[in-house]
């Protein structure tokens, strides 16, 4: 009986974790909100992205802080509904405001 989850090395991890928080993905897609990529491209279409999934890692993307709050809030609920652990000392916040750092947090650079 597993009581406690799996490794991050194990084969099984990303198999599992991608299973698991794959539903949260659609939730995200369904919203329409994040960050209008061709706003900074100069495009008239609304190509929004609001999220992207590297291996264990997720980076959520709003052109607004309160956005971005309220896709951090979305992201806890759901994490708490399927009982999955996010090491939020490995999380951070940059606000960027037309390509200049305006705030950095939980970052070193």
């Amino acid at each position: 009986m597993i009581k406690r989850g799996i490794f991050q090395g194990d084969s099984l991890s990303l198999l599992l974790f991608w299973l698991t928080i794959d539903p949260f993905s659609k939730i995200l897609n369904y919203l329409n909100t994040g960050y209008d990529l061709n706003k900074s491209r100069g495009g008239k279409d609304n190509e929004r992205v609001n999220h992207l999934f590297f291996m264990h890692d997720l980076k959520l993307y709003a052109d607004l802080e309160e956005k971005l709050e309220e896709l951090v809030r979305i992201f806890h609920r759901f994490s708490s509904y399927i009982c999955m652990e996010f090491g939020l000392d490995n999380c951070a916040k940059i606000t960027m405001n037309i390509r200049k750092k305006v705030t950095l947090e939980g970052i070193e650079v």
